[in-house]
């Protein structure tokens, strides 16, 4: 199986307030992001939380499925919360889908699509990519967890594509949403205003 990690521990300094409670399709983002991806074929899912937890956390739908894990080193960054959640992680998990709570756009339907072309084809990432873009989110196999979990906290998650740039599957989809993320209000506002989006 494939398991997801959603990254919500950080603080959202560019924002002005906590990211996983803007407000999505009427309720706040996490709340919105849970339910989406309870509509997909994961495993598990593992929600990473840092600042604002308290507040986050019963925004989070409940389901078997779900899990919070709370990061006390979320200051340190991304690669700190990646880490904690593969720590948690079930034993039969095959790879991991990593997930920023700030990429929430991504469908249903990609994300089964993402999870059964990597269990189909043994490269140690995938990458899904929208018009020869990049985006999120990203598969990478339980061979390259150890190498996770040697990484320094400060490190960039991005440390372990670049190793392994030679070795990544990238597959095309037709959704816009695995490269819409935000940092800001006004980045927010707008993609939340495209109209397949809705409000």
């Amino acid at each position: 199986m494939v398991s997801c990690i959603v990254l919500a521990a950080g603080a959202s300094s560019r924002f002005g307030s906590p990211k996983p409670l803007a407000r999505l399709h009427s309720r706040p983002l996490i709340s919105f992001l849970s339910e989406q991806l309870l509509k997909t074929q994961m495993g598990e899912i593992l929600i990473v939380l840092g600042a604002d937890a308290d507040a986050i956390r019963p925004c989070v739908c409940s389901d078997p499925r779900i899990k919070c894990i709370f990061n006390e080193s979320f200051t340190r960054g991304q690669t700190s919360s990646f880490k904690k959640g593969l720590a948690s992680l079930s034993a039969d998990t095959e790879g991991v889908l990593l997930l920023p709570a700030d990429a929430p756009f991504v469908l249903p339907e990609t994300i089964d699509m993402i999870v059964e072309t990597f269990l189909k084809n043994p490269f140690p990432i995938l990458v899904p990519t929208y018009k020869g873009r990049g985006g999120h989110p990203p598969v990478f196999s339980k061979t390259l967890f150890a190498e996770f979990a040697k990484l320094s906290d400060e490190a960039p998650l991005s440390t372990i594509q670049q190793i392994h740039a030679s070795e990544i599957l990238k597959l095309p989809v037709c959704d816009e949403g695995v490269i819409l993320s935000f940092n800001t209000p006004l980045e927010f506002e707008k993609i939340r205003n495209k109209s397949s989006l809705g409000g």
